[in-house]
């Protein structure tokens, strides 16, 4: 099942047109979300390219594992989620990982946490990501990352 945001996103501006797209992210494209991470470790500053063939307007993150997630969006300069603190460095807000994985039969939707407003991706920016390991023994970082939204295209002038 796809995500459905909460709100109804704007249309596309004149000129352009939406796709939907999801960003998805794995141990294959982002070797570390398949790595063991040392219990209370930080991964730091891991980067989850975007493709560079249009513009994303990212609308909703989901995201299964058992590490915690803090994302920073494509401009680099704002956090989607609280700051580390000193102590303990746990990274919460609203990026836990987690929800119902009933693969392969797919009858419950992990959930997805809604980016709103949503956030203008350029081509091949890219969301930086750091990872925690809250738990007091070494565990997987995490199974997956997907960021949905759109790409958005120019209309081919006539």
């Amino acid at each position: 099942m796809n995500y459905r945001p909460q709100f109804v996103p704007a249309p596309a501006p004149q000129g352009f047109h939406d796709e939907e797209f999801v960003h998805y992210f794995d141990a294959v494209s982002t070797p570390v979300l398949g790595a063991v991470l040392a219990a209370g470790a930080t991964q730091m500053n891991v980067t989850l390219q975007l493709e560079n063939d249009a513009d994303f307007i990212a609308r909703g993150i989901r995201i299964i594992g058992t590490a915690r997630f803090q994302f920073r969006e494509p401009f680099g300069d704002k956090l989607l989620s609280e700051d580390l603190p000193a102590t303990p460095p746990v990274l919460r807000h609203t990026y836990q990982a987690g929800g119902l994985d009933l693969t392969p039969s797919g009858t419950l939707e992990l959930p997805t946490v809604p980016i709103e407003p949503e956030i203008f991706c350029p081509a091949g920016s890219a969301f930086q990501v750091n990872i925690y390991n809250p738990a007091a023994v070494p565990a997987n970082v995490a199974g997956f990352i997907a960021i949905f939204g759109v790409k958005r295209y120019a209309k081919p002038s006539h």
